[in-house]
């Protein structure tokens, strides 16, 4: 009998160990399965957030395009401004010098008269 008792003793020692591994297998699963539900959320999530990114960048990118086109305008119309001054300041200095003359002449001809 005492074989026996010992091997019914192994069986029960083998059935609770067999019993706590179930156990844990069971618990494993549990954690992997909320793993699973908790990455499948994130990339829920982490897709969400790039598609706002995406449309995002996509203004900021019209935006841009938009600012670029405006100051080239503005370039152009700063350089073709540059150059009116630039006629304008001759202009001047061309109807200064002609007053100039004209006032000599009104001048000498105010001497002799």
């Amino acid at each position: 009998m005492k074989n026996e008792d010992r091997i019914i003793e192994l069986l029960s020692e083998y059935l609770q160990k067999t019993d706590r591994i179930l156990d844990r297998m069971e618990k494993t699963d549990r954690s992997v399965e909320m793993m699973s539900w908790a990455i499948a959320d994130h990339s829920l999530k982490f897709n969400e957030m790039n598609s706002k990114f995406n449309e995002m960048n996509s203004k900021f990118n019209e935006m841009n395009s938009k600012f670029n086109e405006m100051n080239s305008k503005f370039n152009e119309t700063n350089t073709k401004f540059s150059y009116q001054m630039a006629e304008m300041r001759e202009e001047q200095g061309i109807v200064l010098k002609e007053l100039l003359s004209i006032s000599k002449r009104v001048d000498l001809l105010e001497r002799k008269g």
